[in-house]
């Protein structure tokens, strides 16, 4: 997001590329705690991918997607979290 804010898109898409490519170690992981979320986040990292896309996106857009899914992508880590607090 200050990347987006700042008009720096090669930051900004190279930031995204490496969530995308990190998403693959923990996707299983947020689908077996929340279907929802998971749905959710990749629904709205494909949203991202293409409104990445064009020479000038949409930065308040993008902003909002990224928002989202990140919203989504922490509430299921927590849930990860607490529910592995509770079995220790």
């Amino acid at each position: 997001i200050p990347a987006l804010k700042a008009g720096d898109l090669k930051t900004a898409r190279t930031s995204y590329e490496a969530f995308d490519t990190n998403w693959d170690s923990i996707e299983d992981l947020i689908k077996a705690r929340s279907a929802d979320g998971y749905v959710a986040i990749e629904k709205g990292m494909i949203q991202i991918e293409k409104a990445l896309m064009p020479d000038a996106p949409d930065v308040a857009a993008v902003t909002a997607l990224v928002t989202e899914v990140i919203t989504q992508y922490n509430a299921a880590l927590m849930e990860g979290t607490k529910d592995a607090r509770s079995h220790t």
